[in-house]
């Protein structure tokens, strides 16, 4: 757990909101991503989502992903995903992408019934 940007009480609220086990684990992908996208842009606070490069250098400099260049892009192409979605879950909160919590995809979910 000490290397999850989720903390226990985090995925304790996910696990206890009554969605079904698919829409969890949407939900963790999600927040994890959010969270990534959050330290990524810890030294900028524009309230957007790192560029693409900002992203990249990020990852690389991960200890457990320096050696797999592969790997990254496929990492790279998921954080990309997340962003469509956490950018139109933005809009919808009428919040900044950064702004956004686990309770907003928590929220969303349980609205929408599914993610």
């Amino acid at each position: 757990m000490a290397k999850s940007p989720l903390n226990i009480e985090e995925i304790q609220r996910i696990d206890s909101s009554g969605l079904s086990s698919t829409v969890r684990h949407k939900i963790r992908l999600l927040a994890h991503c959010l969270s990534c996208f959050k330290q990524i842009s810890s030294s900028t606070s524009a309230g957007d989502f790192p560029s693409s490069q900002e992203c990249f250098n990020w990852l690389i400099d991960q200890p457990a992903l320096r050696n797999d260049r592969e790997f990254v892009f496929i990492l790279l192409e998921q954080l990309n995903g997340a962003e469509r979605y956490l950018k139109q879950l933005a809009i919808k909160c009428k919040t900044s992408p950064l702004n956004l919590t686990l309770d907003d995809l928590i929220n969303e979910a349980l609205k929408a019934g599914k993610i």
